[in-house]
């Protein structure tokens, strides 16, 4: 009869500790964002999402999108909650009201020599043959409370860590946007 209450107490030790696992993970920040293609007239076709979630590593970016050219893009967290279009030098620029990337402009190591970057950069975004992104990666210095209330943008031509980015509607194309919210 001991052995059987011992049995019981045990199994009631694992299921609770299984279960506390299960919630402390359930925890786990999470954010998915719905992801737009960037035109002049605003916000456009829908393109799919990007998880975002908190990890011992960083934050997780899973993107499952569609609809882009191949190739590697840069990619951002932007200073505003917003993709609406802009004008600039009287051009419609796509997703000109995201802003300028976020946060101030640090000195980072890249490929061992110094280079200028910003808090919201993330790293490329690979977009495969057949206009899918799905390879996930990790952005060790950033959290998902560093994304709400801003926008993610994607841009054309390659990720901007240069030692001279382009300024906001410069040579950078945005082609998709998305908001994340507070």
């Amino acid at each position: 009869m001991q052995n059987i209450r011992t049995l019981a107490l045990a199994t009631a030790c694992v299921a609770a500790l299984c279960t506390a696992g299960a919630a402390h993970a359930a925890q786990a920040a999470q954010i998915t964002v719905d992801m737009h293609l960037a035109a002049a007239s605003g916000p456009g076709k829908d393109i799919g999402t990007i998880a975002f979630e908190d990890t011992d590593g960083g934050l997780s970016i899973r993107p499952r999108l569609m609809h882009l050219h191949e190739g590697l893009h840069g990619f951002h967290i932007n200073e505003n909650a917003s993709c609406a279009a802009g004008t600039k030098n009287g051009e419609a620029v796509p997703a000109l009201a995201a802003g300028g990337p976020l946060g101030p402009v640090t000195t980072v190591k890249k490929d061992g020599k110094d280079a200028q970057a910003h808090k919201g950069d993330l790293p490329g975004l690979y977009v495969h043959y057949d206009g899918m992104a799905y390879t996930p990666t990790v952005a060790p210095h950033l959290k998902t409370a560093d994304l709400k209330g801003h926008a993610i943008v994607i841009e054309a031509l390659g990720p901007a860590y240069d030692d001279a980015p382009k300024p906001v509607g410069g040579a950078i194309k945005r082609v998709a946007c998305g908001v994340v919210m507070r």
